[in-house]
């Protein structure tokens, strides 16, 4: 299926108290997830430490990430934009800051 296609990029999404962080194919890391208009992105979701939910309103979708289980999530890019990225699962003490932004480039 369309999960195991080398035609998907594959990002690691990291969710910790109360941080996101993104690693790409080429190794290097950021805050934001910015991908390419047209891209195919296998998201490979993880978490160290306590359950967290990866959700983006505009794009309807919300995966839960369960610490010592990697979830697998796949975006196609389709509208370029800037779109929120939020933790819809309450994850302790600061989860309303644990917010960041999905950029989707031209």
């Amino acid at each position: 299926g369309i999960v195991g296609s080398e035609m998907c990029i594959r990002d690691r999404v990291i969710a910790e108290q109360w941080a996101w962080k993104f690693i790409y194919p080429d190794g290097s890391e950021s805050g934001e997830l910015i991908i390419k208009n047209g891209d195919l992105v296998r998201l490979e979701l993880e978490s160290p430490d306590v359950i967290h939910s990866f959700y983006v309103r505009e794009m309807g979708f919300k995966v839960d990430i369960i610490p010592g289980k990697t979830r697998i999530h796949i975006i196609n890019a389709e509208t370029p934009g800037e779109y929120w990225i939020q933790c819809a699962e309450f994850c302790g003490a600061y989860h309303g800051g644990m917010r960041t932004k999905l950029i989707i480039e031209e």
